[in-house]
């Protein structure tokens, strides 16, 4: 099966992880809350490399809306050699992300964590994974693994919900929200699950047509670089998309705030530069409006991620990629389905270019120096600096 394909799969996948959410996913969040999360923790601390680290920045105001406890988003190095010996006891919760459970420095994360005293969660794939046994608990969500042959994203879609689920299931256990606001939030999140075909199907033939018109030879202002911005739990999307572009055919981009934008990628921009900006309704939504403006001044073009009916926002940019299916998303959860088109982006990409950006088939020796950095890495405790691989 080509990578396509498979990521064209992945992509609709993702929707059975949605109609899970308010069976198995929350049930098994409540179990972990109620057995090894104290009463008396007064942070989260969520943690992992790549996608697993964008998830928890997706999902952080999760648990400060659901459950009003503070959440602090690290990359797994930086928690585990920096944040973990000085700020983590056993007032914190700690859940590190890893899909594969295999990442050297994920695994480090929970480890530590454990040592310090901390109730230390493990989300992965199953709880057979190495990271599963060096935490606390696991939460499992079982999912294939496509790395190496295709861009993942259902992994990305499984990570955020389950942290959402831990949020709501920790809410409830501290009492700040009640059973029929759970409910509320898990049918919300059912309905942005069907919003996410919706989405699909409304953009295969915009986003295939934008990119066989674009991404040519003969046109003036084919992107030779874009730019994704992005705000709030969206801040993670843009780093999202870009890592996608990036895996399924090498295209370079690079994330950045919407604000940001104004203040840095401005003054690279030209007429080869594409920026896509995810602007759902809410807090950002304004001010993606006023830069956007800016980028027809240094003759780029636009690309907008809105709602369908946001009919503003689509008339100020060249192109925009709408999300259907639902109106008014919470911009706290729009996250969810924000992504799909930049996944669809970098699928049609592939596509076009007949071309794999990791390529791990014809490049094994790519793959194995970077399964060695990421996996082999060696391990060390707290405990005397031990190594304990």
């Amino acid at each position: 099966m080509k990578s396509t394909e498979i990521m064209m799969r992945e992509i609709k996948a993702q929707t059975s992880l949605f109609e899970l959410c308010s069976t198995e996913l929350i049930a098994q969040a409540k179990r972990l809350v109620k057995d090894y999360v104290p009463t008396h923790i007064n942070c989260v601390h969520v943690t992992g490399c790549g996608d697993s680290y964008f998830a928890g920045i997706a999902c952080k105001e999760a648990f400060l809306r659901l459950a009003n406890i503070p959440c602090y988003v690290h990359q797994a190095m930086e928690f585990s050699r920096y944040v973990c010996p000085l700020e983590v006891d056993a007032h914190a919760l700690v859940l590190s992300i890893s899909t594969s459970g295999k990442v050297a420095r994920t695994r480090e994360c929970a480890l530590r964590a454990a040592e310090c005293g901390a109730a230390s969660i493990a989300i992965t794939g199953n709880s057979q994974t190495p990271l599963a046994k060096v935490a606390t608990a696991t939460f499992a969500v079982d999912i294939p693994n496509v790395v190496g042959l295709a861009p993942g994203t259902r992994s990305y879609a499984a990570s955020q919900l389950a942290l959402i689920c831990l949020a709501i299931a920790l809410g409830e256990e501290r009492g700040v929200i009640d059973d029929s606001k759970a409910a509320q939030v898990l049918e919300c999140i059912s309905q942005i699950g069907k919003a996410v075909l919706a989405t699909v199907d409304a953009n295969m033939d915009i986003i295939d047509r934008y990119v066989r018109f674009y991404c040519n030879e003969d046109c003036k202002n084919a992107p030779h670089v874009f730019h994704i911005l992005g705000s709030g739990p969206n801040w993670a999307t843009a780093q999202f998309g870009s890592m996608k572009l990036l895996e399924s055919c090498g295209f370079t981009s690079i994330a950045t705030g919407v604000e940001e934008w104004a203040h840095s990628q401005y003054f690279a921009t030209d007429q080869n530069t594409h920026v896509i900006f995810i602007a759902p309704k809410g807090e950002a939504r304004e001010r993606a409006l006023e830069v956007m403006r800016a980028v027809s001044v240094v003759d780029g073009k636009s690309i907008v991620i809105c709602e369908q009916d946001d009919e503003q926002l689509r008339a100020a940019a060249d192109i925009s990629f709408c999300v259907c299916g639902m109106k008014d998303i919470p911009e706290w959860l729009s996250h969810l389905v924000y992504a799909v088109p930049l996944e669809m982006l970098s699928m049609f990409l592939s596509l076009h270019f007949n071309k794999v950006g990791l390529d791990f088939v014809n490049r094994p020796w790519l793959k194995e120096e970077n399964f060695r950095q990421i996996y082999q890495s060696r391990i060390v405790s707290l405990n005397k600096g031990e190594n304990n691989e």
